[in-house]
C-alpha cells in the first residue's frame, strides 16, 4: 500500500518537473529564435525534457507494478485495480510530530 502511495507521489513530482522543463524549453526556443541562446543550450533543454518524460514513464510503470504487487498481496482477482485513497503528503501530515523526523516541503 505504501509503495503505491510513494509511486503516486513520484508521478506527481515527475509531472510537475516535466511541465517546468517544457516551459523552460519553450522560453529557450524564443531566446534561440531571437539569437540570445546557442543551439547547444537549446539541445540541452530538449534533452532535459526528454529525460523528464522518460522519468515520468518509468514512474507510471513502477506505479502499475506496485498496484499489481498490492493486488497479489491481497489475493485479489486478476484485473482488479487497487488505488490508494490518500496521498503520501496527507499520510505524513497525520503522523505525530515526535514520531516523524521527516521534513515536509
Amino acid at each position: 500500500y505504501y509503495t503505491c502511495l510513494y509511486q503516486q507521489e513520484r508521478i506527481r513530482l515527475a509531472e510537475q518537473n516535466l511541465a517546468l522543463l517544457q516551459a523552460n524549453l519553450d522560453n529557450g526556443r524564443v531566446k534561440y529564435d531571437n539569437g540570445a541562446l546557442l543551439k547547444n543550450d537549446l539541445d540541452r533543454l530538449q534533452l532535459d525534457v526528454s529525460n523528464a518524460s522518460l522519468t515520468l514513464t518509468k514512474a507510471q510503470k513502477d506505479y502499475a507494478l506496485a498496484q499489481e504487487q498490492l493486488r497479489f498481496t491481497l489475493n485479489a482477482p486478476a484485473g482488479s485495480v487497487w488505488t490508494p485513497s490518500e496521498s503520501l503528503t496527507d499520510l505524513l501530515a497525520r503522523v505525530p510530530q515526535d514520531l516523524a523526523p521527516i521534513e515536509l516541503r
